[in-house]
């Protein structure tokens, strides 16, 4: 089926811009414990309800006060990959 490679050839290239953390390829900007975790909004659509009263501009930082960055870095990185590192300290916070 062509649109299932596709996806298998789209979803590393989301990750790697993912990882790199470019801010010119993102919509959104998350700043926690001070520290910038940018993404997209059309990845992140999935929690429009959660997040779209925040999404005021693309340079308006939405602020996450009851996470640590490297667990919201870790939900977003499940979020773009796929793949999440379940640990006996993170699954209650994942």
């Amino acid at each position: 089926m062509k649109s299932m490679n596709y996806i298998k050839k789209l979803q590393p290239q989301l990750v790697a811009a993912f990882k790199s953390q470019d801010p010119e390829l993102f919509d959104i900007v998350f700043d926690i414990e001070g520290k910038k975790l940018y993404a997209d909004k059309l990845i992140l659509s999935i929690f429009k309800s959660m997040l779209s009263n925040r999404w005021i501009s693309k340079n308006d930082a939405i602020k996450i006060k009851t996470y640590k960055f490297n667990d919201f870095k870790k939900l977003l990185t499940f979020i773009y990959s796929g793949e999440c590192i379940l640990t006996d300290a993170n699954i209650l916070t994942m």
